[in-house]
């Protein structure tokens, strides 16, 4: 199967394209996939289409960096023993010049660009988002994809599920949202 070819030439065709995705039920399909494995399906989680947004933005120059905002208040243990949190994800575009915003997929939308703090993005998320027991998200981290926590998994063409890569994230200590 060859890689899939999409063109983009501004921050606004990624939105649409990530628009135009299906949803998928976390209680129903809880692993990652690659970006290119959720633009074949056409519908994917907040997660996967964060990575599509990183993915088609790179052809743009940004930055493959995901917010992930989390609930403090739970931490779901598995039937193996490991940890999962209720989190959403969106892709986390800019700079400190030109501002921040965000795309994703997801019933508040993106937001944009022009916030002059990354601190301010996840504010702008936290009181209207919940979790699935209704607390408001109110830890975020923003992860470049490039990193070395990353550099193991091919988040862009991996034919297999990359659940490694929620579970890395789950790992790492989120900062609280209004520090």
């Amino acid at each position: 199967m060859g890689r899939q070819s999409i063109t983009v030439h501004d921050l606004s065709e990624v939105q649409s394209y990530v628009d135009k995705l299906g949803s998928s039920n976390p209680a129903e399909h809880y692993s990652v996939r690659s970006a290119e494995s959720v633009m074949k399906r056409g519908y994917g989680l907040c997660i996967e289409k964060a990575l599509v947004a990183a993915y088609l933005a790179e052809q743009l120059g940004h930055k493959p960096r995901i917010l992930s905002l989390a609930s403090s208040r739970d931490i779901i243990e598995s039937q193996s023993g490991e940890i999962q949190r209720p989190a959403h994800s969106v892709f986390v575009y800019g700079n400190p010049e030109t501002g921040y915003g965000t795309i994703g997929n997801s019933t508040l939308g993106s937001i944009g660009p022009g916030i002059r703090s990354e601190k301010n993005i996840p504010r702008s998320y936290s009181k209207r988002i919940k979790d699935i027991f209704g607390y408001n998200m109110d830890e975020w981290y923003i992860f470049n994809l490039n990193e070395d926590l990353f550099s193991h998994i091919d988040w862009r063409f991996s034919g297999e599920e990359i659940t490694k890569l929620n579970k890395l994230m789950n790992k790492v200590r989120h900062r609280p949202v209004w520090d």
